[in-house]
């Protein structure tokens, strides 16, 4: 029994330090659901005024004064203009899907007009329109739609919260 309340006090004691983690939040308005970054997570970042976007990891959050550390500098979270999470994988790959529905349809469409014998079938307007239709539709789902950049401002903010308890 003396060996069992030791372990426990020992376990209790030694799990306090392990719950204190910082975490850059992403707050979005009218969203229940944040997304947090953490210390070693890699972030695509635009500052204030600048143009070219930087991808780094997260080396260190500070509370006290607000900022974190990315790669070699100090970065308030006020110069923190856009962030950009990467691409939503359902748009994706909806739009690849119906790119290869596209190819696919052009492809069948002339090899059985080729190899059919039948006079009276062809690849028409129709086909053209509907495997054209779908691989445009496609590119733009996969290429213009699913990209997930975020501008900072009154709707969106950065925040860093402190997750002791």
């Amino acid at each position: 029994m003396r060996f069992i309340c030791l372990s426990v006090l020992f376990f209790w004691t030694a799990a306090g330090g392990c719950f204190a983690q910082l975490a850059l939040q992403l707050e979005r308005y009218g969203q229940a659901e944040t997304l947090k970054f953490f210390r070693g997570d890699e972030i695509s970042y635009q500052l204030v005024g600048d143009e070219l976007w930087r991808t780094d990891p997260i080396q260190e959050i500070r509370y006290d004064i607000n900022s974190v550390v990315l790669a070699d500098r100090f970065i308030t979270l006020e110069q923190i203009e856009r962030i950009d999470l990467g691409k939503d994988s359902f748009l994706q790959g909806a739009g690849l899907a119906l790119q290869t529905f596209g190819a696919g349809w052009a492809f069948f469409g002339l090899v059985g007009y080729a190899v059919d014998g039948n006079p009276d079938t062809r690849f028409g307007r129709g086909d053209i329109i509907v495997s054209v239709g779908s691989m445009a539709t496609g590119l733009l789902l996969s290429k213009v739609l699913s990209k997930q950049v975020y501008k900072l401002g009154n709707r969106r903010r950065l925040r860093i919260v402190d997750l002791n308890f």
